[in-house]
């Protein structure tokens, strides 16, 4: 795995192993996707070294799909494949699935974006803390970088507006649900207004002083979870669950909620099988324990991973979160699902992603001129794809 996925915070490893002595799940999860991606890929390569489930992020699906088909069992073979896929949203499947109709991956989570903000900052520039009323306050995502600006000009000394440049173009970028590839697979990212307008809102964020210098999933940027270093932050579902792991107990109530502008998705992953794996039946039985609805219900109401088991999503939707400020979580995320566009995923979509990512936390946290960091990313790509 890498991440958090909930297993463990839901109680589902103890839960499982209790009903199956003969069993002993151990999991090995590094925070950062592209370490355990890198790692996965060696362990491929040398078909040695591979657990009985990997995780597989979903930017690296189309990759899976198209080239690593035979590492992995197609789970569409497998008993009860049937009723198993029937239970989940169908754009989820068929993003696992091959062209020639192999499935090989089990949806886990999927990433609807709200905003989630600290009130107490808010109030303390002088903004509404309601969540209805910070919604209010941005109908797009430039109206969010005006609000930033309102922020700024009475903000408590030395915070900002949002906790990174990175964060902000990843949210920014999906009201299409076409981010760095089009449907035929070509890379479209320096064209594409959904990438180019996101950026150039970044830099103008940037400009105004409004975006901490921190960068995502490093040691720092886990540590401003317990400081007010920023009052808001972009959040796919599965951000609550990193917030609520960070901040530990003592940040119960200094969250909340608010609609984001649009509706986008970010994220979600799948378990998968590899065809390496000693262990394919009992691995089989403990991806669908995990991926069932009743035990993805129980990782949103503990982590906040949305689901993606279409039994689940209906089961949580009247939840509130504590932590949140009992912010109804259930129906935001609801809605934002059921209108946000399907996900477009091209092979080198994470190489571009990350090429992009880092020139935008170049500018934000070096100086960087914009117009060489948006260069720099794209030689980065040409380099990575060839």
């Amino acid at each position: 795995m890498f991440g958090s996925f909930g297993y463990k915070e839901a109680g589902l490893y103890d839960e499982y192993m209790a009903d199956h002595p003969n069993i002993k799940i151990e999991e090995s999860s590094p925070q950062n996707e592209s370490d355990y991606w890198s790692a996965l890929q060696t362990r491929l390569a040398g078909n040695s070294g591979l657990a009985d489930i990997q995780g597989i992020d979903v930017g690296r699906l189309a990759l899976v799909t198209q080239e690593q088909a035979d590492k992995f069992v197609d789970l569409s073979s497998l008993d009860g494949a049937d009723e198993y896929f029937g239970e989940f949203l169908p754009w989820k499947v068929q993003l696992a699935t091959t062209a020639d109709g192999a499935i090989l991956g089990g949806g886990t989570d999927v990433g609807p974006i709200v905003v989630c903000y600290k009130p107490a900052m808010l109030e303390a520039a002088g903004l509404p803390t309601d969540r209805e009323e910070v919604a209010a306050l941005w109908d797009t995502w430039a109206d969010y970088v005006d609000a930033g600006d309102q922020y700024m000009a009475n903000a408590p000394e030395g915070t900002y507006w949002m906790d990174s440049a990175a964060g902000f173009v990843r949210a920014a970028s999906g009201a299409t649900g076409q981010r760095f590839s089009d449907a035929s697979g070509e890379l479209v990212w320096d064209t594409n207004p959904a990438v180019t307008d996101a950026w150039d809102l970044a830099v103008d964020a940037i400009d105004g002083g409004q975006v901490s210098p921190l960068t995502q999933f490093t040691p720092d940027w886990n540590k401003s979870f317990t400081s007010d270093e920023y009052a808001t932050m972009a959040c796919p579902s599965w951000m609550l669950t990193y917030i609520k792991g960070q901040a530990g107990d003592s940040g119960m109530g200094q969250w909340d909620v608010a609609a984001a502008p649009g509706y986008q998705n970010y994220g979600g992953s799948y378990l998968a099988i590899p065809e390496a794996s000693e262990h394919q039946a009992e691995a089989w039985d403990l991806l669908k324990f995990l991926t069932s609805a009743e035990s993805q219900k129980k990782i949103f109401e503990k982590a906040g991973s949305f689901p993606s088991n279409q039994g689940a999503i209906s089961a949580i939707s009247d939840f509130q979160d504590p932590f949140f400020n009992d912010a109804p979580t259930g129906q935001m995320f609801t809605e934002v699902l059921n209108n946000m566009p399907e996900q477009v995923i091209g092979v080198n979509d994470l190489i571009a992603e990350s090429a992009i990512l880092n020139a935008i936390n170049s500018v934000a946290q070096n100086g960087t001129d914009p117009a060489q960091a948006w260069s720099d990313a794209g030689a980065a790509i040409d380099s990575a794809v060839g």
